[in-house]
């Protein structure tokens, strides 16, 4: 008998792309955008029945790709952000019996936006 290692990540219903929201090297200013998408791969229906992002850092807009199916969440860093290392978190909530909160983590460095 042969034993392999097998490394993966065991999904539920609910799946969060990308699992992890970086917004890289960004300038004050610059506003950069990037989008989750919550896919439900079940056969119930799930509702996203809210967001909480970290406040000050970024505003999101959540709209239904596929309703009870896929949703599109858009999170725009905001301008005049304080230079410096941003590691913060996004919560998404649905009402999904078993995956009612997901947490994705959120990354950005600010540089000063008045340097060349």
């Amino acid at each position: 008998m042969l034993t392999l290692p097998v490394f993966g990540s065991v999904e539920g219903d609910v799946v969060v792309l990308p699992p992890q929201v970086t917004f890289g090297v960004t300038r004050g200013g610059a506003a950069p955008e990037r989008e989750l998408y919550i896919r439900h791969r079940g056969a119930r229906p799930v509702t996203v029945t809210s967001v909480t992002v970290p406040d000050g850092v970024v505003t999101y807009t959540l709209a239904a790709v596929q309703e009870g199916q896929e949703y599109r969440l858009t999170l725009r860093l905001r301008d005049g952000l304080k230079p410096g290392k941003v590691e913060s978190k996004v919560e998404i909530f649905t009402d999904h019996p078993e995956e009612k909160h997901l947490v994705i983590p959120l990354y950005a460095i600010v540089r000063d936006g008045r340097r060349g």
